[in-house]
């Protein structure tokens, strides 16, 4: 669990950076979006404990973990492609 925030920065620092003057709304919205996956897990985990064990239930957090990673490698590539915007700025130039 420990190395998937290493990517939390990675997260918000794209979200301000391609939605421009409406990151605070994207951000909102991915903020929003990670809460109900945390009330949804807390509701599933001992769904998922009491009739597959631990293992699945892990498991599947692993599973959403590598499923993200794909689409953020997708979207990230795609963005790429398409991407027409300013180079980013120099540290101290904001």
């Amino acid at each position: 669990m420990g190395p998937l925030f290493f990517a939390e920065t990675g997260f918000w620092t794209a979200a301000i950076y391609l939605a421009g003057e409406h990151s605070g709304a994207v951000s909102g919205v991915m903020n929003t979006a990670g809460i109900l996956g945390g009330i949804a897990s807390t509701l599933l985990v001992p769904i998922l404990v009491k009739h597959f064990g631990w293992l699945a239930a892990l498991g599947s957090g692993a599973v959403m973990a590598i499923l993200c990673t794909v689409l953020w490698w997708i979207l990230g590539r795609e963005a790429l492609l398409t991407s027409e915007s300013a180079p980013l700025p120099r540290c101290g130039e904001i």
